[in-house]
């Protein structure tokens, strides 16, 4: 039910041609994390979706998070709580319960709802996952947080917040990478911020069934939806299986620098779960230097993207804590 209140909300925009998306993740694991720190903030997540998708929506969104968390009901799912339980200690398995009952809190707080009802809404802050769930959302809000995810050099001039602002709201860019942050001042504030990851809200790795390891998980190729494929990351929810997402001997990471990485997950999740990562250059400033390789449209100095500093920067920096500016601002 749409909150008429005043509050805070994250919003997402659905998209159905990347129904699994790690802004999903991402938005859920904040979600959680304001519940956590202040349990009586009615802040609510907001999916903007149309109507004719709505439909059995957050069943599946459901399945797609129990890939990834200890998102079950008390009773519906007591068989799985109970062979949980024999899986992992008596203390695992008490903090396990606690993440269970907060993380089926924060899913009630999901809304599906239009782009009108959204317009309808009275917001004090709200935080956009990412860019293009700001682009074009009307809306009415005191403070805006927008996850600035997109490389600046990919907007289309009308797509870029202009300067000056004629936004009355005050507005907040986040931006991770330098290719992020917008040259000029559009009448934002703008802060370097690495977006984080709720790793304490992930399954233990101990309830990984063996027997369903895949022996890997590919990532980072471009998405064809095409064919079915259980060693590739899925990005519909019809390719979603019953069983954990990172249930896998290893990671294939296609590190591909022609189609820039926003906010790439799956490598901290890796490194969280020890997981190896075997990454794969597809597409590199050293490739464009070989005789066979043409494509006009490459810029002369290809940019990092979030898929170089997650390898190699501290995982901590990643980690969503209780004192995370975001959380901070929501609660």
């Amino acid at each position: 039910m749409l909150l008429r209140l005043e509050h805070n909300a994250i919003i997402y925009k659905y998209n159905k041609y990347i129904q699994v998306s790690g802004s999903l993740f991402y938005a859920f694991e904040y979600l959680a994390k304001v519940l956590e720190v202040n349990p009586s903030s009615n802040i609510r997540f907001y999916i903007i979706i149309p109507s004719n998708q709505k439909k059995d929506y957050l069943v599946k969104l459901r399945k797609l998070f129990q890939t990834k968390y200890p998102l079950l009901r008390e009773y519906k799912d007591r068989l799985i709580l109970d062979s949980y339980q024999k899986l992992v200690s008596a203390e695992q398995f008490s903090k396990l319960l606690k993440v269970n009952k907060l993380l089926n809190e924060a899913f009630s707080r999901i809304i599906t709802c239009s782009s009108i009802e959204i317009l309808k809404l009275k917001l004090n802050k709200v935080l956009f996952i990412n860019y293009n769930s700001w682009l074009n959302t009307t809306y009415k809000a005191d403070t805006t947080l927008i996850i600035q995810n997109r490389n600046i050099n990919s907007l289309e001039q009308s797509d870029k917040i202009q300067e000056p602002n004629d936004n009355p709201n005050r507005v907040v860019l986040l931006y991770e990478l330098p290719e992020q942050k917008f040259p000029y001042s559009c009448g934002c504030t703008q802060y370097q911020y690495d977006l984080k990851l709720g790793t304490e809200y992930f399954l233990p790795k101990e309830l990984f069934n063996k027997k369903y390891r895949t022996p890997k998980l590919t990532a980072g190729k471009p998405i064809t939806n095409t064919t079915f494929n259980e060693f590739q990351k899925p990005s519909l929810f019809i390719s979603v299986r019953e069983q954990p997402l990172l249930n896998t001997r290893k990671i294939e990471y296609h590190q591909n620098f022609l189609k820039y990485d926003e906010n790439c997950r799956i490598i901290i999740e890796a490194r969280f779960y020890k997981i190896p990562i075997k990454i794969i250059k597809v597409e590199t400033k050293e490739l464009r230097t070989m005789s066979n390789f043409k494509l006009s449209t490459v810029p002369e100095d290809l940019p990092n993207d979030s898929s170089v500093t997650r390898l190699t920067s501290d995982i901590e920096n990643y980690t969503l804590k209780s004192n995370d500016f975001i959380v901070g601002l929501m609660i």
